[in-house]
């Protein structure tokens, strides 16, 4: 499929690029050998050739993947690990770490980013968007009178999500003076 997405690119106006479940494949061609140099070689070459797309035709690529579990002696420095190894570790440039908490509530942390601090947020997926505290329907009536700029409601880290959505593509946010 990575063979036919320049293509795809081209022929459309395409900004965002998801891969989803990246490592999923290779555990059934690579099983228990995922950290292996030819899987690890594979990764990078795949990795850096989606990079070079997203700088060619000014779009994000977003990968899904998922954490595993420290076997090693030593895990309570470091509890969980990228599936994928280093080549998946040093080849992103924004790694967010998302937990199921209680209900629907969930946490984002910034788990690796040259630009911004190791921050977290908590919120809410509801059937009705995502919000930074647990929502009622009753509530959203009265939400929708509120301007959605108010600034009691607003946190660093929801402004940091919102820089980074409104962002050029290939762009850092700019620091901002404390």
């Amino acid at each position: 499929a990575l063979k036919r997405l320049p293509g795809y690119l081209q022929a459309s106006d395409a900004k965002l690029i998801v891969v989803d479940s990246f490592i999923a494949p290779y555990e059934q061609e690579y099983p228990k050998y995922i950290d292996s140099p030819v899987a690890q070689k594979e990764f990078y070459v795949k990795l850096g050739l989606l990079k070079r797309l997203a700088a060619a035709f000014n779009c994000v690529v977003l990968i899904t993947n998922h954490v595993i579990t420290n076997p090693e002696p030593s895990h309570m420095f470091q509890p969980i690990l990228i599936a994928g190894g280093h080549a998946f570790a040093h080849t992103t440039d924004l790694r967010l770490y998302f937990k199921k908490l209680k209900g629907n509530m969930r946490r984002m942390k910034i788990e690796h980013c040259s630009w911004l601090p190791s921050e977290y947020e908590d919120f809410y997926i509801t059937n009705r968007g995502i919000y930074e505290e647990e929502v009622y329907p009753e509530q959203l009536l009265q939400k929708k009178v509120k301007s959605q700029d108010d600034e009691s409601q607003r946190t660093p880290m929801m402004e940091i999500i919102k820089e980074i959505a409104e962002m050029e593509v290939g762009t850092k946010p700019s620091k901002k003076k404390k």
